[in-house]
């Protein structure tokens, strides 16, 4: 499997890791992470139990985390590039070490096992030039 097909922290960029962590510590400020998700036939998107379960147990981590889900929609087509994903969903968190305290929250060990069987393929980017509504200060 290629390393651009495998999801969660088996796919992890230590090189955008160390950035993230490198803000975090030194002028920390508000990311939202964009989701790129193609799920796996069991998962049955947008619907399906594990779906719904999956999407249950993300709420109540990022509610943990003090990050929200900004938006979801489904992904209709893809004129350019390569990937094929059925959802987008925008996350917003009001640091970047909120991000990262994502894997040692109460919730994050049945969060990353329904990812894992829900998620078949992720892609996972970074944005912190945010419009203004969505700054904390």
């Amino acid at each position: 499997m290629s390393q651009e097909s495998k999801v969660g922290f088996a796919a992890m960029n230590t090189a955008e890791f160390q950035v993230i962590e490198s803000i975090a510590a030194n002028d920390d400020k508000p990311v939202i992470m964009l989701n790129l998700n193609s799920y796996a036939e069991a998962a049955e998107y947008p619907a399906g139990d594990l779906y719904v379960q999956y999407m249950a147990k993300l709420d109540l981590l990022l509610s943990e985390a003090g990050g929200s889900v900004l938006w979801r929609m489904p992904i209709d087509g893809s004129p350019l590039g390569g990937g094929v994903f059925d959802e987008i969903i925008a996350i917003y968190y009001p640091t970047h070490q909120a991000f990262l305290n994502m894997r040692s929250l109460p919730s994050s060990d049945e969060n990353y096992r329904l990812r894992d069987l829900a998620v078949a393929n992720a892609q996972l980017l970074r944005c912190t030039d945010l419009p203004k509504q969505w700054e904390t200060s």
